[in-house]
């Protein structure tokens, strides 16, 4: 406790008993006895000022120096931004906006030099405004944030080196950002969005197994899926520890790639004006991809995965789910599983936690061969299927000489199978054991994150994060429900879901999962750990303010909130979902 603490506390005792003594106010702390004060130091910031509506960079090179007479001390301690630094350097360091940076003697507690690096453009705090209607300088933030030249340089390079690696979770950076184009552009019309998302497609696609973009290159070579033992299949892969170092092509990996990429083609093929912009020009001489292309391949991703629906009757109806491979009987060993394990362990000892977790996923692959996969990826998969089945349903792709064969009949197989799917989900609501479990579920929705049974593994209730999946599906499919109606009825295969169903979602984040200052865990209400570490997860569950208001209420307060002079739970995802879901909010 500091000596004016102290202080302040022996007043405040005094004047509980009757009336305080005068007293000589507590003495300022002496000032720092200035060692060498002949030491100098010097700072420059290079640029000194950066433009972000014009600039791909956001960084600018440190460099400094400091002088120290002989009859100093030999090695002051000198900082820069906190950090310790020699007394000659160069750094380079991004900054979002203007920022001065301080190189500092703490041995003396004196500043030695100051650069100070202007940043036009920087939008400050986020903000959305209340009510329903979208503001002009609601769109301006969202591209001052996220869409000016080196946040989309950033974007695309980041997507290129991840996929040119192999590297699957590179796709819950980019797969974020494509979705999060697509509901801009359905929001405003703007092709900046369009633009990007394609640039983002390409590169996507140029890094799938089956490399789509160089069929006349026989000779570049196919990835192997070392787990079923294929060539160059359609999908998205790489390895990793949980797969015990094997590579092979990933269920939500793959269709987080699809989807955006079916949801350009459906835009592209419900705007005729875009069919023209984004169309092939076949005088130019230049390799054709546009939006027939794209459906082309989104066919075949999803042919992929179509041999692991596996369908049973419930009842009077059918459900299906998608399953992991029956090839998990056999790969990875789990000599595999070792193996990727300690090659992980010795490549980056710091992440111990994090590779005992994938050791552990890796061995427990065997017992789920065949088994459901979770609820997430069966959802985000049909999601997929939701946005193929509308561009299969169009004069534009089925009119065009590029178009499959037999697309009308996939069109219909997948409508079944999206009736199918949804029925897996509702027919897994609330079991009994979560109702025995948790009080919670006993009056809102609550469901597992993943439906299969193993030896040593239980099931757990779905997690905010994955839930957020889920409810981008619960919002995909109720803005196309009455086409999917009326389709299901052709194909007498009715769909489960009612109006009920997005009331009960929203009453489950309502009242469980944002009951508090911070999201909690799951839909069980289990809080997180760290206490703030679902914060960011918004992105999906505001497809139900549709229902409920108070959802984006609550996802508004804590998507913007500041802490310590940032806004940390913000991302591209929820920034875009918390504008296009405006429009549910009350008059």
């Amino acid at each position: 406790m500091s000596t004016t603490h102290v202080a302040t506390i022996a007043l405040a005792a005094l004047f509980v008993g009757g009336t305080a003594p005068s007293a000589a106010p507590p003495s300022p702390d002496p000032e720092p006895v200035l060692e060498c004060p002949d030491i100098a130091g010097h700072l420059t910031a290079t640029p000194s000022s950066i433009d972000r509506e014009t600039s791909t960079s956001l960084t600018t090179t440190l460099v400094w120096s400091v002088d120290v007479p002989k009859r100093c001390p030999e090695s002051p301690i000198v900082t820069l931004e906190r950090r310790t630094v020699p007394l000659l350097g160069q750094l380079t360091v991004g900054i979002l906006g203007t920022t001065t940076f301080v190189l500092r003697l703490e041995s003396e507690h004196r500043d030695l030099a100051r650069a100070t690096v202007t940043v036009q453009g920087d939008p400050g705090f986020i903000t959305v405004s209340l009510g329903r209607p979208i503001t002009a300088e609601d769109i301006a933030k969202f591209n001052a944030q996220w869409m000016q030249p080196a946040s989309i340089k950033q974007a695309l390079d980041f997507a290129t080196w991840t996929l040119q690696n192999r590297d699957p979770d590179g796709v819950w950076g980019t797969g974020e950002r494509m979705a999060a184009m697509v509901r801009m552009f359905d929001l405003t019309q703007d092709t900046r969005y369009l633009d990007h998302l394609q640039d983002l497609i390409q590169v996507a696609l140029k890094y799938r197994d089956d490399l789509p973009l160089d069929r006349d290159r026989p000779d570049l070579i196919r990835l192997t899926d070392q787990i079923r033992n294929k060539v160059g299949l359609a999908a998205w892969g790489g390895p990793g520890v949980d797969y015990g170092g094997l590579h092979h092509v990933d269920e939500i990996v793959s269709s987080l790639y699809a989807y955006p990429i079916a949801a350009f083609a459906r835009i592209v093929a419900g705007h005729p004006t875009l069919q023209v912009r984004y169309g092939c020009d076949s005088l130019s001489g230049k390799t054709c991809r546009d939006a027939i292309d794209y459906t082309n391949y989104v066919r075949e991703t999803v042919g992929v995965f179509l041999p692991q629906i596996r369908r049973q009757r419930v009842g009077g109806f059918i459900e299906a789910k998608l399953t992991h491979p029956v090839e998990y009987r056999n790969r990875p060993t789990a000599a595999d599983c070792d193996k990727a394990y300690e090659d992980a362990k010795k490549a980056d000892p710091g992440n111990l936690a994090r590779w005992d977790q994938k050791h552990s996923d890796c061995n427990l692959l065997r017992d789920l061969a065949g088994q459901a996969l979770p609820h997430n990826i069966n959802l985000t998969f049909s999601m997929v299927l939701i946005e193929l089945s509308r561009v299969l349903d169009t004069p534009f792709y089925l009119q065009s000489p590029r178009h499959s064969a037999g697309a009308e009949n996939m069109r219909d197989q997948i409508l079944v199978l999206i009736s199918r799917q949804q029925r897996y989900l509702l027919n897994h609501l609330n079991p009994g054991a979560l109702k025995d479990q948790y009080s919670s579920c006993e009056r809102n929705f609550c469901w597992y994150y993943m439906d299969s049974r193993t030896p040593d593994h239980g099931p757990h209730p779905e997690d905010a994060d994955h839930g957020s999946m889920d409810m981008s599906y619960v919002g995909l499919f109720v803005r196309d429900s009455a086409r999917l109606r009326a389709a299901a009825a052709r194909l007498h295969e009715p769909l489960p879901f009612t109006d009920s169903h997005p009331q009960g979602f929203a009453r489950t984040f309502v009242a469980t999962l944002a009951g508090g200052r911070n999201l909690k865990h799951d839909v069980a209400g289990a809080e997180s750990d760290p206490p703030d570490s679902d914060n960011s997860r918004c992105e999906g569950w505001l497809e139900l303010t549709r229902a409920d208001a108070s959802v984006w209420q609550a996802c508004h307060a804590v998507s913007l909130r500041i802490v310590d002079g940032r806004q940390p739970y913000l991302n591209i995802g929820n920034h875009s979902a918390l504008l296009v879901s405006k429009q549910f909010l009350p008059p």
